[in-house]
């Protein structure tokens, strides 16, 4: 009778128990989003869809993840973890500018990788070099396939040709988070096997396979880059692909390149989004060489509070029509001269586009000075008049 009484608690424990998916032959194909949970502690959030010759291919926020059988630990539903997500969110206040990332360390402590790539992408599209958010792509990256099978051997040379072509068409919807691993994988790849795709996409790719491109082009030796890069920051849309493309001329910088990004700021040809993105670059830049020729761009402004210009609403195509090629030691620096080509209408109106260039050649200069001031021409005069002895030898 007592054994009885036994069996019955046991079963009836067994019955009410967390539904927890035990390792082995007894995994079956389970039906919903589960929490993986492996031995080495790590979790992941995925839907298995395939079991075969000991091996569990998962789908998931991240991309395709395959893991030994022997390897999986337990298999939760995710149901419970995702309501406890939604009571996490309800503790930060929306103004919390660190909100995002203290939920993605919730999300990847609990194993709930949608929630992860969620506050992720947030991250990434406020901030493209976050580190927080490269730190677990370079960490996930290896683990994920986020493009098609490659039907080709990775011994062959073809296998790595066919890869980076894949790894490019996976990208042309993709958001920040894949568009990150894909970087970090690209890495794995011979960068002479990369060049022309990166250069090709970098130019006319996507929003996400332009800013991947750009990135690609940071490991290359060929001197091919300097024109890509260069025209990106000056004419491409996207601020977060000018932001790369920056980093990346950055790293090979050797003292050189804010002249190219002086003269686009001077010269007369250019539009005023050529010029405002050069201003932008210069600051970014941290040369302080690039001071006089913001001086000089802030004068040219002229001293008025309100100008006179037009309204437009226009379809911009940049294309560099011809280059200036200045050579230095074992390299050339290739300086694209960019012509634009607008379509649209253009209403004569009183606007502030001349107190938007002010704005942001004040915050370059600001930047570069650490001076504190308005972003007039009066100011920034005053503070020349003051200062111009300490950088005479930039000019």
């Amino acid at each position: 009778m007592v054994r009885q009484s036994l069996v019955v608690i046991i079963l009836a424990i067994l019955l009410t128990a967390p539904q927890a998916t035990l390792v082995n032959a007894e995994l079956g194909l389970s039906g919903g989003d589960v929490i993986v949970t492996l031995r080495s502690a790590e979790r992941f959030e995925g839907q298995r869809v395939k079991k075969s010759r000991g091996k569990l291919e998962y789908k998931t926020p991240f991309g395709i993840r395959i893991v030994a059988e022997k390897d999986v630990l337990s298999e939760m539903p995710a149901k419970s973890v995702k309501l406890r997500y939604a009571q996490e969110k309800n503790r930060f206040s929306k103004k919390d500018p660190k909100a995002d990332e203290k939920l993605a360390r919730w999300c990847r402590s609990q194993g709930l990788t949608s929630g992860l790539v969620q506050h992720l992408e947030r991250i990434l599209e406020k901030d493209p070099l976050n580190k927080y958010a490269w730190s677990v792509v370079v960490k996930d990256a290896p683990n994920y396939r986020i493009t098609k099978k490659n039907p080709h051997p990775k011994e062959k040379g073809r296998w790595k040709r066919t890869q980076t072509d894949l790894t490019y068409r996976a990208l042309k919807r993709a958001g920040w988070v894949k568009s990150a691993m894909a970087v970090e994988q690209l890495k794995a790849l011979p960068m002479d096997a990369q060049v022309n795709e990166a250069v090709k996409n970098a130019e006319r790719g996507s929003k996400s396979q332009r800013w991947v491109g750009v990135q690609a082009l940071v490991r290359a030796e060929a001197v091919r880059r300097v024109k890509t890069l260069y025209k990106t920051v000056l004419s491409d849309t996207t601020w977060q692909v000018r932001m790369v493309a920056l980093q990346s001329l950055k790293k090979h910088d050797r003292g050189r390149t804010y002249r190219l990004f002086a003269r686009a700021l001077l010269k007369k040809g250019n539009n005023d989004a050529i010029r405002m993105n050069a201003a932008w670059a210069l600051g970014r830049l941290g040369d302080k060489k690039a001071i006089p020729a913001l001086v000089r761009a802030m004068k040219a402004t002229g001293d008025v509070r309100s100008a006179r210009s037009n309204f437009s609403q226009l379809t911009q195509i940049a294309y560099v029509k011809d280059y200036d090629v200045e050579v230095a030691q074992t390299a050339f620096i290739a300086d694209p001269v960019v012509d634009v080509v607008l379509d649209g209408l253009v209403l004569d109106v009183a606007v502030v586009s001349v107190n938007r260039q002010r704005n942001i050649v004040g915050t370059a200069l600001g930047r570069l000075s650490g001076a504190s001031l308005p972003s007039t021409v009066k100011a920034w005069s005053s503070w020349w008049k003051k200062n111009k002895e300490l950088y005479a030898s930039h000019r």
